[in-house]
């Protein structure tokens, strides 16, 4: 019995010592692997990416800095960034961010920091954070939104939107300025927070025929987006 329990602990502590060289093996390289896919591939300084179609743009980022990391397949934009986008070859809108990731080789482009979109028609859009994809062209936003139009200021958190910002909504609307025609000459806004059942009342009697205040989604043309 006694041979026997020596036997069994010696087996114990060859396991034992066994597995801990092996940990000692392993371990570093997997600690390798993981600074390897922390690390930017490539750097590059003063950058301009221009993601394209069938031979036209669908939009274009400069940046100062650009981290590139292959192993995820995405793109690190930093320094203040500039994205412009096009609808069937003609800029359609601008987009301005403190910094961005453009993912799966350009089907998806993300943007953090002061986010402010606009186009040349007036319509501007400010949020803190915001998501576009290829696949629909649609600008989404799950975070605080402003909206700004000729005819109103709306807020609200949680966006959907067209790229071109001809058809938006904001999800979650808290609340609305309008502007009177005395406002729109000389300035001046009419602050209001939206009550029950009151917000698309006064959405449909103030906005554009394309600006949607509400949950939902915007009525986008054929395609899911695309034009």
């Amino acid at each position: 019995m006694t041979g026997t329990r020596l036997i069994s602990r010696a087996a114990l502590l060859a396991a034992l010592l066994l597995a801990g060289c092996e940990n000692l093996e392993t371990g570093p390289e997997l600690a390798e692997e993981d600074v390897r896919r922390a690390l930017p591939t490539q750097e590059f300084s003063d950058v301009t990416l221009t993601h394209s179609e069938h031979g036209r743009p669908v939009f274009e980022l400069e940046a100062p800095r650009l981290d590139r990391y292959d192993f995820e397949d995405r793109a690190e934009f930093y320094g203040g960034i500039l994205v412009r986008f096009y609808d069937d070859g003609t800029l359609s809108s601008r987009l301005t961010a403190e910094r961005g990731e453009v993912r799966e080789r350009g089907e998806e482009l993300v943007a953090i920091g002061n986010v402010v979109v606009t186009t040349d028609t007036g319509t501007t859009i400010l949020t803190p954070r915001l998501r576009w994809t290829r696949m629909d062209k649609l600008i989404k936003s799950d975070t605080t939104v402003t909206i700004i139009t000729e005819y109103d200021t709306l807020y609200g958190t949680g966006l959907i939107a067209s790229d071109d910002l001809k058809r938006r909504r904001i999800l979650n609307p808290t609340g609305v300025s309008h502007r009177n025609a005395g406002d729109r000459r000389g300035g001046g806004l009419l602050l209001s927070s939206p009550r029950a059942g009151e917000e698309d009342k006064a959405a449909g009697a103030r906005e554009p025929p394309d600006t949607l205040a509400g949950g939902g989604t915007p009525d986008l043309p054929p395609g899911g987006g695309q034009r």
